[in-house]
This record gives structure tokens, sequence and C-alpha cells, in this order.
């Protein structure tokens, strides 16, 4: 994750995500990511062509983003953070 335009700060901390996308619509952060940049680590998210929405029990962020192939560039603008992009886990053995 590029924080400012610049320096790269660690996401995961040691957990298997940073951003975890389940089939039933919740999006569930890493905590250490949450707390730092985020109100929650639970949320419900809706995706449209070029927004993505979290919510959260009080909250609802907007955040513009552009998907480039399979990477997603999620243009936070708050926070410290410029952009952040979501790059999908390539598994052993997997192409």
């Amino acid at each position: 994750m590029k924080k400012n335009g610049g320096r790269l700060v660690a996401a995961t901390d040691g957990e298997s995500y940073a951003f975890n996308f389940t089939s039933d619509h919740s999006l569930l952060l890493n905590p250490k990511l949450a707390k730092a940049y985020f109100s929650d680590s639970v949320y419900q998210y809706r995706i449209t062509d070029t927004v993505l929405y979290l919510s959260d029990k009080n909250n609802e962020h907007r955040i513009p983003y552009r998907r480039d192939g399979g990477i997603l560039n999620l243009f936070i603008n708050s926070n410290g953070i410029d952009t952040l992009q979501i790059i999908p886990v390539k598994q052993a053995g997997l192409n």
C-alpha cells in the first residue's frame, strides 16, 4: 500500500489478508489497517462500475476506484492515503 504516493505501508501485519471480500457482500479489513485508516473492520459493501461503497452501522464510505486488469486502485484521499492498490494473491501452483 502506498501512503502519500510514496511510502509502502504494511497492510497485513502477519494476517493472511488486508481486504477479504466475502460472498455475502461483507468486507473484512485487517484490524491494524482498519484501526489506522477506517472507522471499523467489518463492512457491508456494494460496488458499481466506478465506486466502492462501504457501510457499517454508523457510516458509509464512498471510494472511487479504477480497475486495471485484476488490480483495484482505490482513490481514498483521506487519512493520509491517496491511492490504495488491491492486488489478488497468487497461490502457489496456480498461474
